[in-house]
């Protein structure tokens, strides 16, 4: 058991009466009712820990990770695609920075969140090795990084009128 520390009213543990005593013993007749209140601690503990029988599990394991990245893939690529192929969207100079950001977000959902994905899966382990990890990492960061300093350059065109 964890101990929180004393309880608000200056009580100890020891004088804690413990719930299921509270909820299954009904008071007998002629019991008197004690003249010394105690004080009742419930503790609830949220467990996240799916069981492995679970169907969930390999839902949220599994199909949402992949869920996410085709979808990041599929979106990314129709925004490069439409800009590269209409010669209106080509001329204006913020599609250029729309095209960078669809690139390091492509980047991102191609090698980054499949692997991410993967090590969920697995439940943290990393089979594929020290250096594809150092590489997803990398790539992680540098794509990551790319995307971010896009957003900012993108906002500054816009707020700048350059």
């Amino acid at each position: 058991m964890i101990d929180f520390g004393p309880l608000e009213n200056g009580s100890s543990e020891k004088d804690c009466v413990p719930a299921e005593d509270v909820l299954a013993r009904p008071r007998a007749m002629g019991e008197k009712k004690r003249s010394k209140t105690k004080t009742i601690r419930i503790v609830y503990v949220l467990d996240l820990r799916m069981n492995s029988s679970s169907i969930l599990e390999p839902v949220l394991k599994g199909v949402v990770p992949a869920a996410l990245c085709a979808a990041t893939i599929v979106g990314n690529s129709f925004t490069i695609i439409s800009i590269v192929l209409n010669k209106r969207l080509r001329r204006k100079e913020t599609n250029v920075l729309m095209v960078n950001l669809a690139l390091a977000d492509l980047l991102v959902g191609l090698f980054v969140m499949p692997l991410s994905a993967m090590q969920i899966f697995t439940e943290g382990d990393w089979p594929l090795g020290r250096l594809l990890c150092r590489i997803w990492i990398s790539t992680d960061v540098i794509a990551c990084t790319a995307s971010i300093v896009t957003l900012c350059g993108k906002d500054t065109h816009r707020h700048a009128h350059f």
